[in-house]
């Protein structure tokens, strides 16, 4: 028999280790003093018999350390050991696969009991776990991350339910096994009859038992029977929910703009879809509005870019006060769960077609978890986006998915981070969602809008005879419509030419840097940057606009090729990118981390918020930061000047109008108009990690919103990343990869289906 114990105190992991020796002649004890360790152990003794797990180690917070071992090793029964035994921390426990809960006050004789009852197939919870009694202050007193503590009383459970239902979790499975109460009375018929799940009754609906400011009471879902408190009759009030889909949206230049021009994020429909087509959903999209506060929701899902998770939790917090309960999901959220879970009352792992359905079941029947992962990628399962339900005043509204992930294993970004993977649709499903939305629109007056599709895929073109079929499909319907993808893609004639005969007038193309040996840093090995000014010639001859962003590599440019950049870009045929910015290690990524082991490569006191590509976190290897820094400035002024982008008018304008294409032309001249004021940055900002100026995006949060100084700090005060000296926060090491698939790339493989390399 082969037990490992993991505790970071060696004298508890002694003293268990003197117990365990009880248990049985040939026990073999394992210990481990963090998860890292645990894991190791695990790995090295896969014939592992029992985990006994502490709940409080370093570098995790609640529930973290033991979802991530069920998730990494599902096979091994995993038992909680923990100074904390109130029945929110215990029912979390449980929910999130652990095979029992053993508080360390228990006796040694106790401790051997529920052992082999879980060695028996048993699951062992302590009887306090579900006793009645008074509630403490949740805000003041609920850990990071663990489930609310609940009463029996309050979910409606009688006494002699509350213990036969701690019997029947401690083991008693059958009836005659479980005594009768003191007082003498038998088992109630309405005890355990017809409910063989009735333990579930125990778990909390998240946020339920939050203290509310003015006395604001929470919303009923639809058809939820309230306590059963009013002389013994039933209560059914229904009131219909109020669904938000949120995505949250922080101006990068910190000039406070939105740009309603922009290509919106299509989280919102898409979430939509998946909901009941007869639920009232609104979908707010900060970067065309402003999020209208005196709006009341039930149920709220949030969505953020890791620079924009400090507003995402505000809001969140903002909205629970009122009474709401929200759910987080996203790249942050599949990477860092134990860093965003104790600022909302659930959070999404992963792909949302299967997850979001069952949070909202659960949330209508008050058993919402704490933590949702999306299984895995069906294309079948993806929903007709809800496209009317976008922004009327964006005019980039009308846009899908066709695809998931990307094949390529770009060091910086968060997709890689992830885990590299690549997922395609049916192209009749893309052509039905699109027919669908076209309808949509159409009923609501909006025809001008529905010829103008967008595709909102990280990158369309991930298999190329995926594309050939889509853009077969799409020709007939004789649509205008706009991408993103990879510099292979627009390299091959042929598939430029397919492209634009299907419609196609558009597309964002990742340059990333016009130096060799930057692409190469960045594992972009797509890109060959002499055939630059072929590809966007091939694109403008066949009427499609090339847009794309440069980024500088502080570890890789020099001065000298950042004063290069005007005459580069002249040379390319782009001119005018959209953007330049800093090669950003953002969190989660293969760049972040092997940064993170480089002593000295980040500035000190980097915030979260400054992961934004346009402030500078890490410092640069062939310059000083501040020499660095001006070279930047100076670049932007001279690419960005107003000269500059008549130039590119100028050369672009007369092959769009000889190729037939005036909206070409169009796009191009309103992104000129719209880099209006972004670049340069603004003189006021230090463009420093730690001292660059704060968003001015706000959350109308008061005094009354907090319960403490305490609470106010954790909700108010911007994430960091590195220390004073540079150093990596130790929770942002520990990122999870959910996709962590490594795919063939063959370009003939698509319709959705995973192939893995051995």
């Amino acid at each position: 028999m082969k037990i490992l114990v993991v505790d970071d105190h060696p004298l508890i992991r002694e003293a268990v280790r003197h117990v365990l020796a009880q248990l049985d002649e040939a026990v073999e004890v394992f210990d481990a003093d963090n998860c890292a360790a645990a894991t190791e152990q695990i790995l090295a003794h896969p014939d592992l018999d029992l985990v006994l797990l502490d709940l409080s180690l370093p570098g995790s917070s609640g529930l973290s350390a033991l979802e991530s071992l069920r998730e990494q090793f599902p096979a091994v029964p995993v038992v909680v050991l923990s100074a904390r035994d109130e029945p929110g921390v215990v029912v979390g426990a449980l929910d999130a696969g652990a095979m029992g809960f053993i508080p360390k006050t228990s006796s040694n004789e106790l401790m051997l009991s529920a052992l082999r009852l879980v060695f028996s197939g048993g699951v062992y919870v302590p009887p306090q776990a579900i006793a009645g009694g008074p509630h403490d202050d949740p805000l003041a007193a609920e850990p990071a991350g663990l489930a609310p503590r609940i009463d029996a009383a309050e979910i409606g459970l009688t006494e002699r339910q509350t213990e036969v239902l701690a019997l029947m979790l401690q083991g008693h499975a059958q009836q005659g096994d479980m005594p009768r109460a003191k007082s003498g009375r038998g088992h109630s018929k309405d005890t355990c009859d017809g409910d063989p799940q009735g333990t579930r009754r125990i778990q909390s609906h998240a946020g339920c038992n939050r203290r509310q400011p003015h006395g604001a009471a929470r919303r009923q879902p639809v058809g939820f029977l309230k306590n059963r408190r009013n002389a013994g009759r039933n209560v059914n009030r229904e009131i219909p929910l109020r669904i938000g889909i949120m995505s949250v949206y922080v101006d990068y230049h910190r000039r406070g703009r939105r740009n309603p021009q922009a290509l919106q994020p299509q989280i919102g429909p898409l979430l939509a879809g998946l909901l009941p087509p007869d639920a009232d959903v609104e979908v707010i999209n900060e970067t065309a509005r402003g999020i209208d506060f005196n709006r009341h929701y039930d149920l709220l899902f949030i969505s953020a870019l890791h620079s924009d998770f400090d507003r995402a939790r505000q809001i969140s917090h903002y909205y629970r006060r009122r009474g709401a309960t929200t759910v987080f999901g996203g790249s942050l959220a599949s990477s860092y769960p134990q860093v965003v879970q104790p600022f909302f009352d659930a959070i999404v792992i992963g792909d949302p077609e299967t997850a979001v359905p069952q949070v909202y079941r659960d949330f209508c029947q008050r058993r919402l978890k704490r933590l949702y992962r999306g299984g895995p990628y069906r294309a079948g399962a993806v929903g007709t986006p809800r496209f009317e339900l976008a922004d009327r005043r964006a005019p980039l509204s009308f846009a899908l998915e066709a695809t998931r992930g990307c094949p390529y294993f770009c060091e910086f970004c968060v997709l890689t981070g992830l885990g590299t993977r690549y997922e395609t649709r049916d192209v009749e499903r893309v052509i039905d969602d699109i027919r669908c939305g076209q309808a949509q629109l159409a009923r609501q007056g909006r025809r001008l809008r529905h010829r103008l599709v967008g595709f909102t895929d990280n990158n369309l073109g991930g298999s190329l005879a995926f594309l050939r079929e889509l853009c077969a499909a799409l020709k007939p319907l004789k649509l205008r419509w706009y991408c993103a993808v990879t510099f292979n893609v627009i390299a091959n004639r042929d598939l430029v030419r397919a492209m634009s005969e299907a419609g196609c007038m558009c597309v964002f193309v990742g340059l990333e840097s016009f130096n060799p040996a930057a692409l190469a840093d960045m594992h972009k090995h797509q890109n060959i940057a002499h055939k630059t000014r072929a590809a966007i010639d091939s694109c403008r001859e066949h009427g499609m606009l090339v847009i794309s962003g440069l980024m500088l590599s502080p570890q890789i440019d020099t001065l000298e090729y950042i004063a290069s950049l005007p005459a580069r870009l002249r040379d390319a045929g782009l001119h005018v990118p959209t953007f330049l910015c800093f090669e950003s290690p953002i969190p989660g990524t293969p760049h972040f981390h092997r940064l993170a082991g480089d002593e000295g490569a980040f500035l000190p006191n980097a915030l979260l918020r400054d992961f934004t590509g346009y402030t500078l976190v890490n410092r640069p290897r062939h310059a000083s930061v501040e020499e660095f820094l001006d070279a930047y400035r100076k670049a932007c002024g001279e690419i960005f000047s107003i000269g500059n982008r008549l130039r590119k008018l100028a050369d672009d304008v007369p092959r769009f109008l000889r190729a037939g294409r005036p909206g070409c032309a169009l796009v191009d001249a309103l992104d000129m108009a719209g880099l209006q004021g972004l670049f340069p940055p603004a003189a006021s900002r230090s463009l420093l990690a730690g001292s660059d100026r704060p968003p001015p995006e706000r959350v109308p949060l008061s005094d009354a919103d907090f319960a403490s100084e305490v609470e106010r700090s954790a909700i108010l005060q911007p994430l960091a990343v590195t220390d004073a000296a540079g150093c990596v926060l130790p929770h942002w090491l520990d990122s999870q990869q959910p996709f962590a698939v490594r795919l063939a790339r063959s370009a003939g493989r698509h319709r959705g289906e995973k192939v893995a390399i051995a």
